[in-house]
């Protein structure tokens, strides 16, 4: 609710367009669903009819809880170049303090595809660390959230990014953040992140 009253309508950040504005999603109570997402893919699915309403040929998915100030037209240029299915933001694997969620962790080659994963490892042994922003176009997620949730999935870690690595059936890239980023996930890591900016 916090998040909505600071966004507003969009009007204070140029975002009050007919088309291509701000549009807030957030979880709706039906019959399938409870009012709150279970996860990524869970959401995804939810809101699959704004994905096919959309013009857009890419799209950005990005966790609530990563700090980052990025220009995605540098990741957007590597997605396409690279003929990439998915494209997530990593950086060299840092110790992140105070952390409570499972954390996604890659092993790339020299062209930067991801070969392994790890996910939520108590000693990650995989040198570079998700950001948990991915690139898609736009038609390939609806493809994604449409088959893995006809198969009952809802873990998009586990059930999509997991299996299309393990099993080559994705074109699974790595972008190396160029900046600064901080996973705020407790009180101490946002202290740190409010000491980092000072």
């Amino acid at each position: 609710n916090s998040l909505m009253d600071h966004l507003g309508s969009g009007k204070e950040w140029d975002l009050h367009r007919k088309h291509d504005g701000l549009f807030i999603l957030p979880p709706f109570l039906t019959r399938d669903n409870t009012g709150v997402y279970e996860g990524m893919l869970d959401a995804l699915r939810s809101n699959l009819s704004y994905l096919r309403r959309s013009h857009q040929e890419y799209i950005v998915v990005a966790d609530s809880h990563v700090v980052v100030n990025i220009d995605y037209q540098e990741m957007l240029r590597q997605h396409i170049d690279t003929t990439a299915d998915i494209t997530v933001l990593c950086r060299p694997m840092q110790k992140t303090p105070d952390s409570d969620r499972p954390h996604m962790y890659f092993n790339l080659d020299e062209n930067g595809l991801i070969t392994q994963m790890e996910a939520g490892p108590e000693t990650p042994s995989l040198p570079y660390e998700s950001l948990a922003i991915m690139i898609f176009r736009r038609e390939s997620l609806i493809n994604i959230v449409s088959q893995t949730s006809a198969q009952g999935h809802h873990h998009f870690i586990r059930d999509v990014l997991m299996r299309a690595i393990n099993d080559r059936t994705l074109r699974v890239m790595g972008y190396l953040c160029p900046v600064p980023a901080w996973n705020i996930e407790s009180v101490h890591s946002y202290y740190s992140f409010n000491l980092d900016m000072l």
